[in-house]
């Protein structure tokens, strides 16, 4: 009987430890990498589906299969889908390689070309698809973030973020950026596509709510190259912007330049009215501008080495910098009343000139081998920028003229190096991820304010200083991934962060804040793909918002009479804990977060407590709250007209606390976009592209 029980055992164990385990690549007819397709698993006896699954990054792995005959079905939206029969046998692991040709439909003079979808729902982002689009033509790297679903740009000031938060970390190839300038030198031709990540996991620098970042083609065509784009707007004022991109690529080298010019002149007219009151007190002041001009010019320029020897090694170096000018001009008013008297009106004239340049220094090195891949990446940027401003205050009709100059210097020097490791780990069918980042600010900043006295130009030290700041940050990361079941992917991670920063605008001791702190950030994320069509997912994760050092430095800079600008340096960071649930079906794609805030930062009117409009604006920290955002987004194509709308929506609750009485605002934010676009090519046959 021991002996029979051993033998079944035998068998039994044989018959569950055993598997065989289909993988390969599949890629189109270039021997590129296809994003996202779909596997089917058939019986060939019968044709009855064993398994379908959806693949992400070029590769698939089907394990746990039994001996037998098997079809293979390889499907992807654009590519002709290809079958395959195979036979398993004795515990095999079968590499397996596939070309998808492109799908094409000949109608008679015309031919139309399916395209790929613009917007891919991967395990833990939005892979947004730029190479094959009419996006690639959009200019530089900001114009494309206008156009792409999940990202908002401001008009004005340039900020970037993805919907629904307020703070976003963006990288080019994996690197953080120190300038959102560098964007302007990448040319969107040589975008290939951009993901969104919503809800970051330990991976990425915890300093972020979420995270863009722009993938760039590394496989330029052979030979000599060049491409110019030019841009002319003209209406109530006229700006233009032409850039030249210039390369020459061998077998294993690629050689590019870039040089771009921009000039841009902008008028706007902003009117705000202000209210003070308190008990046997009130104040109201309306003001509006007269005038309100800036003008820019802006020269752009890049130079760079990709070096590829192998198929396993990437070198790249680059140096990309800006010179940029900006003039203002504003005159504007203030009527106000106190008491309800009158008060004179006063107004203002700025006159203000802004000097930047930047030079940024990248080295990057990739190493990819079947599934172990190593990244290195480290950046040096030296930034300066001046300003002169010159004040002139006076009441209407004048009785008294208060002229001021401001004049100011910075000089930053920025570094980082980072690595990141992947490994796999075949007893848990996944693979762990590791790595560090160190960076480095160091800036140096000089403000001088001078009042006009009797023709003489006295200095005023209370709006006068130097500010010396430093902050060196030291992370890493750990993260684990890989697959519960055919269907369920998780990841998850911890990220430990050193953060240290000294802040220093007076020689006294008061004047000087040096901290330092230990933080973890954890992050977790489960993934379910029921088809090629649907797919959930729900993550977490802990992130942090630093202080910049401009809110964090006690200088008080002027504005007008009535008011001033002035660092907070108790400021604490603020801490997210977000929770992230998102889906898409076929074309359409939705999330939902929810977000706790602790310690949010919030721009205040402090105001002085007997004369109430006279008030300093500076960052606070409030009350915690929570933050509940919504995005949805999707695409419907006819023939050759593309129409792509975006809607998002937050609400979050901002309070304070007064002498004890709660003051609160909870208006809800609408976002709406919709890119409608036209594809046409006229090439031989008049090929249409949609």
């Amino acid at each position: 009987m021991k002996k029979i029980a051993t033998v079944l055992l035998f068998l039994m164990s044989c018959h569950v430890f055993s598997q065989n385990t289909l993988s390969g690549k599949v890629t189109d007819n270039k021997n590129n990498s296809i994003e996202y397709f779909n596997v089917q698993l058939l019986s060939t006896k019968d044709s009855t589906e064993i398994m379908s699954t959806a693949f992400i990054d070029g590769k698939y792995n089907l394990d746990h299969l039994k001996d037998g005959r098997y079809t293979l079905k390889f499907s992807s939206f654009g590519y002709e889908t290809t079958t395959r029969n195979v036979i398993l046998s004795n515990d095999q692991s079968k590499p397996l390689n596939i070309t998808l040709p492109l799908h094409i439909n000949d109608l008679k003079e015309t031919t139309v070309m399916a395209k790929r979808p613009k917007v891919i729902n991967k395990n833990d982002r939005y892979v947004v698809d730029i190479e094959n689009t009419s996006i690639s033509d959009a200019g530089d790297a900001i114009a494309v973030l206008r156009r792409t679903p999940f990202i908002m740009v401001d008009n004005k000031t340039e900020n970037i973020t993805v919907a629904g938060r307020d703070a976003t970390i963006i990288m080019i190839n994996g690197r953080q950026i120190t300038s959102k300038q560098e964007l302007k030198s990448i040319s969107s031709q040589n975008i290939k596509s951009i993901d969104v990540i919503e809800n970051p996991s330990a991976k990425y620098n915890a300093d972020g709510h979420s995270v863009i970042n722009i993938i760039t083609k590394n496989n330029r065509a052979r030979g000599l190259n060049a491409d110019i784009f030019s841009k002319y707007t003209r209406g109530r004022h006229n700006s233009g912007q032409i850039q030249s991109d210039l390369s020459y690529g061998t077998k294993k080298l690629i050689y590019m330049g870039q040089i771009g010019y921009a000039s841009n002149l902008e008028e706007g007219f902003n009117s705000t009215i202000e209210r003070y009151e308190n008990e046997n007190y009130s104040f109201k002041a309306n003001s509006y501008n007269l005038q309100n001009e800036f003008k820019t010019k802006m020269l752009t320029y890049a130079a760079g080495l990709d070096y590829q020897p192998n198929k396993q090694h990437y070198f790249s170096i680059k140096l990309d910098g800006m010179d940029a000018t900006v003039t203002g001009n504003t005159i504007s008013n203030q009527e106000k009343t106190r008491n309800g008297n009158v008060l004179p009106t006063m107004q203002l004239h700025s006159l203000k000139k802004d000097s930047y340049n930047r030079n940024t220094y990248t080295f990057n090195y990739k190493y990819n081998k079947e599934d172990i891949s190593i990244y290195f990446a480290s950046d040096y940027t030296k930034y300066k920028m001046t300003s002169d401003n010159t004040l002139d205050e006076h009441t209407i009709p004048a009785t008294e003229e208060m002229k001021k100059i401001n004049n100011s210097n910075s000089n930053y020097d920025l570094f980082s190096l980072q690595y990141d490791i992947s490994l796999p780990v075949s007893f848990l069918n996944s693979k762990i991820e590791l790595g560090s980042r160190f960076s480095n600010i160091n800036s140096t900043n000089h403000n001088a304010f001078f009042n006009k006295t009797q023709n003489n130009w006295v200095q005023d030290k209370s709006y006068s200083g130097d500010i010396d700041y430093d902050e060196t940050l030291l992370g890493s990361y750990m993260m684990i991934a890989g697959n519960i079941s055919d269907k369920i992917k998780f990841n998850g991670g911890v990220r430990y962060e050193f953060t240290k920063y000294f802040n220093k605008w007076g020689e006294s001791i008061l004047a000087q804040s040096d901290r330092k702190s230990h933080n973890l950030f954890p992050s977790l994320l489960i993934s379910y793909n029921a088809n090629k069509d649907c797919s959930l997912r729900l993550s977490y994760s802990k992130r942090i918002k630093r202080p910049s050092y401009k809110s964090l430095n006690n200088s008080l800079w002027y504005i007008n009479s009535y008011s001033a600008r002035q660092g907070n340096p108790q400021l604490k960071p603020s801490v997210y804990n977000t929770l992230s649930l998102s889906t898409n079906y076929k074309k359409i794609n939705a999330s939902f977060n929810i977000s706790h805030i602790q310690n949010p930062n919030d721009l205040l009117h402090i105001n002085d407590k007997k004369q109430l409009e006279r008030h300093i604006v500076k960052f606070v920290n409030t009350t915690d709250r929570l933050l509940y955002s919504f995005n949805i987004n999707t695409s419907y194509q006819y023939k050759i007209w593309s129409i792509q709308p975006f809607l998002s929506m937050t609400f979050g609750e901002r309070a304070i606390y007064e002498d004890g009485v709660k003051y609160s605002t909870d208006y809800p934010g609408v976002y709406l976009k919709v890119s409608n676009r036209y594809y046409e090519k006229n090439i031989p046959r008049s090929r249409l592209c949609i």
